[in-house]
């Protein structure tokens, strides 16, 4: 049977007890019909799972008695970030949602010069906050511990500013320019010891876009002969790197 994974965003230890939020709730007791006794896993980010029970349900809400917990480490040796250029909602979720599965360590959505809309203020906001529970659903799913950092959207500008490493998504290139081995990683990482991956949004970058980010010290990625969807790029893109310097081999 399936291990049921649910994300609290609490301290966890075990033996101890919390009462979930309502929404985690109904999804036990309403959607999957749990019952008082039936075992689950707790995360909250930090590495580790929490074997927990239903103790008691009270009305709409369950009581959760934690049992014991361990370090349960699904990260990928292959630190990678997601910038991608801001798409239309499905296309970004999609995007997002796939990113984590497959091991990403960030997301940060990019501004460019074909970008359709932007968000901000409250938009900005609950924008955020739906990209955050796609995020958590993904690792919930797929059984990673620890949750992707999303960033706030930035302009293309911005990002070049900051980052002096890492690919660039560029299809009409005539070949990438990718490490032999493991070795060549190093000068690819960010500050934070990650990787890069800038995909662009419908429509793609534009050339003085991609002169910029190569002038800037990032490096082609063909993926193909064939032009990507742009939520398709992000997904083919992580695959081809964590298979070949993370741990898909």
């Amino acid at each position: 049977m399936k291990s049921i994974r649910i994300f609290v965003e609490e301290p966890l230890s075990a033996q101890t007890e919390l009462e979930l939020e309502q929404s985690a709730s109904n999804h036990l007791l309403k959607v999957l019909r749990l019952k008082e006794g039936d075992g689950i896993i707790l995360f909250n980010g930090d590495g580790n799972e929490y074997y927990s029970h239903i103790e008691i349900v009270k009305g709409k809400k369950a009581l959760i008695s934690v049992d014991s917990s361990a370090e349960v480490n699904l990260e990928s040796p292959l630190k990678l970030s997601l910038c991608q250029g801001l798409a239309k909602n499905d296309k970004m979720d999609l995007a997002i949602q796939k990113a984590t599965e497959l091991g990403i360590c960030s997301v940060t959505p990019i501004i460019t010069e074909r970008t359709q809309f932007t968000y901000k203020g409250n938009r900005l906001e609950k924008k955020l906050q739906h990209w955050q529970k796609i995020i958590i659903s993904a690792c919930e799913q797929s059984g990673r511990t620890v949750l992707p950092q999303l960033n706030p959207p930035v302009a293309i500008s911005d990002f070049l500013q900051q980052q002096k490493s890492g690919f660039i998504l560029d299809p009409y290139s005539s070949a990438s320019v990718i490490p032999t081995d493991n070795s060549g990683l190093s000068e690819l990482k960010n500050s934070r010891g990650e990787i890069d991956i800038l995909i662009g949004p419908e429509g793609g970058f534009t050339d003085n876009e991609v002169k910029s980010a190569k002038e800037n010290g990032m490096r082609p990625l063909v993926l193909g002969k064939r032009i990507l969807r742009t939520e398709t790029a992000a997904m083919a893109a992580i695959t081809m790197l964590q298979t070949l310097f993370g741990d898909f081999g």
